[in-house]
């Protein structure tokens, strides 16, 4: 049985101690530096709304993060400015430790590896069919 912390009952995830809601995505942030992002269908993820997210998310984890981010169904809406935002500014280069992409379609998985391919990123970065991969995978760098 699943709940809020677990994964098919193979991950045990820390806990939850913020949630972040609006129209582009949801960011939950989780004890140990795990941040979990999951992009909305709707939102269109701008180079303003890109900074407003990593904003949120380095004031919470000052001394750095990892991060699951679920792009399913909404790669293509991130512009790319965003993406490179995302791949290249220093204040993420600096905390960002991890990072786990979920696609679970051919489209997103494609867009996803050339984000990872094209890009290069000053931490492990990986991408993911399902969440439960992403989080099995990312445990390894979850922070003290």
């Amino acid at each position: 049985m699943m709940n809020s912390n677990t994964y098919r009952s193979s991950v045990n995830l820390p806990e939850v101690v913020k949630v972040i809601d609006n129209e582009n995505y949801t960011t939950i942030l989780r004890n140990k530096g795990l941040c979990e992002l999951t992009y909305k269908s709707k939102g269109i993820i701008t180079l303003d709304v890109a900074k407003e997210l990593t904003k949120e998310i380095l004031d919470f984890y000052p001394k750095g993060y990892v991060i699951v981010a679920d792009s399913d169904d909404v790669m293509l809406n991130i512009s790319s400015e965003a993406r490179e935002y995302f791949a290249k500014a220093p204040e993420i280069l600096e905390k960002r430790k991890a990072q786990a992409i979920i696609s679970r379609n051919l489209g997103q998985r494609l867009m996803a590896k050339f984000y990872i391919n094209f890009y290069s990123h000053s931490c492990p970065t990986k991408a993911f069919s399902n969440k439960n991969d992403a989080f099995i995978w990312i445990s390894q760098y979850l922070l003290d």
